[in-house]
């Protein structure tokens, strides 16, 4: 998954998801798209109401959403974001997602110098 130049096409990517066991039998899926040690890139769905509860990397993370509403969650701060929102996590936040609506996203998480290959 590493090389000079990785294409990833996200519309394949998506169809992946929706054909696996995972997400015909749950209300989630997601799928590693890229990873070395500095950074990863997962495409993820959810399906309407599914939640992604106490999310907390160390890091900087983001959040690009490609279709879809949702709701964020970072302590007391709440957002909601729509496809074409790009939401940006301080690293240590816990935060939580729900999707308003069935959802997809690419989530990047970029790891420090020190906190590599922890994730909590």
């Amino acid at each position: 998954m590493d090389a000079p130049a990785v294409l990833v096409h996200i519309p394949h990517y998506l169809d992946m998801i929706k054909n696996e066991k995972a997400w015909q039998e749950g209300d989630r899926n997601g799928i590693t798209v890229f990873k070395n040690e500095d950074i990863s890139v997962v495409i993820t769905m959810l399906e309407k109401n599914a939640k992604l509860e106490d999310v907390q990397m160390k890091g900087y993370a983001s959040l690009y959403i490609l279709k879809g509403k949702i709701n964020m969650q970072a302590g007391e701060d709440q957002k909601q974001a729509e496809a074409g929102d790009l939401m940006i996590f301080h690293p240590c936040i816990i935060y939580s997602i729900e999707a308003i609506e069935e959802s997809s996203f690419v989530l990047t998480h970029y790891y420090n110098e020190e906190d590599r290959g922890e994730i909590f």
